[in-house]
């Protein structure tokens, strides 16, 4: 794509990635500009933690994007003045980060830091803005100092600038990269689905089994109940997916249950019907599976928008919820035990396959402008730098 800029100069966008399963949410961005020489991209690979456990994912990342062939430097083992060393060199005009916690982002990652560079900040949201949470979601320091907050559909963009302590003067609506690549996913099955494919559930289980924390997660009193029915129901297959940190949840506070969740892995993947799903990428579990049962909330909207029924185990039906998050539970199946799930998995499986379509028609407000949500974004970027008088066009 031929556009440089007038000013001589490509924009230096650097992505921060330290966070695998939500990559999704910033690989279109990041190859449209690889391809735009108006940009130059750069991603920088570090260790991350999020909930205190010791960092240490970063050679997982660097595998993930190495397969993917994507160039990356990895600062994962670095030290803060190498980091700094490098941002001296690079002198990123825009940066992404893929959460906006502070958690264990080296010190010269940190909000601060980056605003003291004057390096403008950019955030895409990985979840779907579920939880009416201001304060933990969109009131934390860095998206309040991003110069683009980027918008999904209508009702986040209305329900951030009403509830953002900036006033919403970031925020830009440009729809999900991330919903359409699941959309696109789903397409591809649609495309080659057969009449006699084996009937699959999806469980994804959240992490948050500590009443202390949400507590809505009810994999303790959950695993057991599957685990028995994916042995007597041979011809259905079962795909676990576990929340990235329910693990390191288990492991960190619950011991005895962890020690019981190592040993319901090993029945699990034992049985001919059972598989566990480590994708990063959640879509392609999304294609093969036909219903998805859930305690959380991360994919009320991302399995539903492709057509697909959704089971909700709801822990915690007292939870406030945003317009969106609203919406969403109301086009699930609602359900309050692992038992009555297996009931509705039970008799969607005997209704038939979902409708062959690639999207819910009553989800299709999440996406209001399909399939072009990373261009969008990508020329959001480029208009905002134009504007600060920084390039031509």
């Amino acid at each position: 794509m031929e556009r440089a800029l007038a000013s001589g100069r490509r924009i230096s966008v650097l992505f921060v990635v330290h966070f695998k399963e939500v990559w999704t949410s910033l690989e279109a961005v990041y190859s449209l500009m690889c391809e735009d020489d108006r940009f130059s991209a750069t991603i920088a690979v570090i260790n991350f933690s999020m909930l205190g456990e010791t960092p240490g994912n970063g050679w997982q990342i660097a595998r993930m994007l190495r397969n993917s062939g994507y160039n990356f430097v990895d600062l994962s083992y670095r030290s803060d003045a190498d980091i700094n060393r490098f941002l001296d060199n690079l002198k990123p005009d825009y940066l992404f980060r893929q959460t906006p916690w502070e958690g264990s982002f080296p010190s010269p990652l940190k909000t601060g830091a980056l605003i003291e560079r004057g390096i403008k900040l950019l955030y895409v949201p990985y979840n779907m803005h579920i939880v009416d949470h201001p304060d933990v979601t969109i009131n934390q320091e860095y998206i309040l100092n991003t110069s683009l907050y980027f918008c999904f559909c209508q009702q986040h963009y209305d329900d951030y600038k009403e509830k953002s302590l900036a006033n919403g003067r970031n925020a830009v609506l440009t729809g999900s990269p991330k919903l359409d690549r699941i959309v696109t996913e789903n397409d591809i099955r649609n495309e080659s689905i057969m009449a006699d494919r084996t009937y699959c559930v999806m469980w994804a289980p959240h992490h948050s089994v500590d009443a202390n924390h949400l507590g809505f997660g009810s994999f303790p009193r959950d695993f057991s109940r599957i685990l028995d029915f994916a042995a007597t129901n041979p011809a259905i297959k079962f795909l676990f997916r576990p929340h990235p940190l329910l693990e390191a949840v288990l492991s960190s506070s619950f011991p005895e249950i962890f020690r019981n969740y190592g040993v319901f892995l090993e029945k699990w993947n034992s049985l001919k019907n059972a598989e566990t799903d480590r994708n990063a990428d959640c879509a392609p579990g999304f294609r093969e599976s036909d219903c998805l049962i859930t305690d959380g909330i991360s994919f009320l909207v991302e399995y539903q928008i492709a057509g697909k029924p959704l089971i909700f185990i709801d822990n915690a039906p007292d939870m406030k919820l945003t317009s969106v998050g609203s919406r969403a539970k109301a086009h699930a199946s609602i359900v309050h035990s692992m038992s009555e799930a297996l009931d509705v998995v039970t008799r969607l499986r005997l209704e038939g396959a979902p409708h062959q379509q690639s999207t819910n028609p009553a989800m299709e407000w999440l996406r209001p402008f399909p399939g072009q949500a990373a261009v969008r974004i990508v020329e959001a970027i480029h208009s905002d730098f134009v504007a600060a008088g920084s390039g031509g066009s």
